[in-house]
């Protein structure tokens, strides 16, 4: 009997893509976008010391049909500027994390907004156990792929550590047009420098205790490069 909460709809190249002319990271936050657009939100407050890194934290912001879910805004330091005879230093939009308590409703909702979104699975990971699909790709026919990924992400309860790597739907064609053998591969060639890796957008899924997290980052990005 198929597990109640299954909601995974694992297939691979029949997901939508939303245009957009710059490069979003989440909602209405891009990339290299200047932090300052979000500390000026009403329900924005610095949370560096939580997260030891530079950040902004919003509450309660209502995303994805969720109420009661954090997003935590990352910055990096990638300028100055003189204003006003000083020295300021500009910071921008490294990445954004969005951390939500661990329910069934809640573990559907995201999963099935992420794909709504665009995004494909490159990675999963539950309990220990992997799959890659861009390697399964290289032997498997689409629809076995499809059940391998489907008996994985239900081989346990939905609060057991997992961690999934989804892909926008133009990262994974472009990865698998280029015959990436495995994650490991493509991640090799994005961190060397590849210019046509810089756009890639990765959401990391991960289930750990009792929270949901989903980092979604252009990871070979560099923001000298906007």
């Amino acid at each position: 009997m198929l597990k109640q909460f299954v909601f995974i709809a694992v297939g691979i190249f029949s997901t939508t893509v939303n245009a957009a002319s710059y490069l979003p990271l989440f909602n209405d936050i891009g990339f290299t976008d200047d932090i300052e657009q979000i500390a000026s939100r009403p329900n924005a407050y610095e949370c560096s010391d939580l997260y030891n890194a530079e950040a902004y934290c919003l509450d309660s912001p209502s995303y994805y049909g969720i109420d009661d879910l954090t997003l935590v805004v990352y910055s990096q330091l990638t300028s100055t500027a003189i204003e006003i005879g000083r020295t300021k230093p500009l910071s921008t939009i490294k990445n954004v994390e969005l951390k939500a308590p661990l329910t069934l409703i809640n573990y559907n909702s995201l999963l099935a907004s992420l794909r709504r979104d665009g995004y494909v699975f490159s990675y999963l990971e539950v309990n220990g156990q992997h799959l890659d699909v861009l390697a399964g790709l290289q032997t498997l026919d689409r629809q076995t792929l499809d059940d391998q990924m489907f008996m994985l992400a239900n081989s346990a309860n939905y609060s057991a550590q997992r961690k999934y790597l989804m892909m926008d739907k133009a990262t994974f064609s472009r990865a698998y047009q280029k015959r990436y053998r495995s994650i490991k591969q493509w991640r090799n060639i994005g961190e060397k420098g590849d210019p046509e890796s810089e756009e890639d957008k990765l959401a990391t899924f991960t289930v750990v205790d009792d929270t949901i997290t989903i980092l979604f980052e252009y990871p070979f990005m560099k923001p000298a490069k906007q």
